[in-house]
């Protein structure tokens, strides 16, 4: 007889199948929940809300998903950025934004062949070569890849 290590109760186990620790999933999900909370020992004051919390790990800054992903996209402050396309200085709300409105974006897109002066559309990828400060991401973000799609 195998008793249940978070309710002492007998656990049941079939001769044929996997060796059940647990008497039941209700007592097995409350064990894994105590050792994850008994795991988590450094407290830290959450970024966005400011409540205390116990961390999973050293760099986790916010208490819960929500937090994050209120905190990622309500900035305080505006992102100076330049526009590949006009080169007009705009703020932006999100560091991902690259444009400073939806007509440039589809300008970037439009191209206007060197050799036979057919207009043709093409897809921008990002060259990701730079890894480090922002200056550096900042300049490179000029440099993209023109793949044809088709003639307009």
């Amino acid at each position: 007889m195998i008793e249940c290590p978070e309710c002492g109760s007998e656990v049941k186990n079939d001769p044929h199948g996997r060796k059940k620790i647990f008497c039941s999933d209700k007592c097995r999900n409350k064990n894994k929940n105590r050792r994850r909370i008994e795991k988590c020992k450094i407290k830290k004051k959450c970024e966005h809300c400011g409540i205390e919390y116990f961390a999973q790990n050293k760099k986790q800054k916010f208490c819960t998903v929500p937090c994050h992903a209120k905190n990622k996209y309500s900035h305080e402050g505006n992102f100076n950025k330049s526009c590949p396309t006009c080169k007009i200085d705009f703020n932006a709300h999100d560091t991902r934004k690259i444009y400073c409105s939806p007509e440039c974006k589809n300008n970037a897109y439009e191209h206007i062949c060197e050799q036979c002066g057919t207009n043709f559309k093409s897809i921008l990828k990002t060259v990701n070569t730079v890894q480090g400060n922002a200056q550096e991401l900042k300049q490179n973000t000029n440099q993209f890849v023109n793949v044809v799609v088709e003639d307009l």
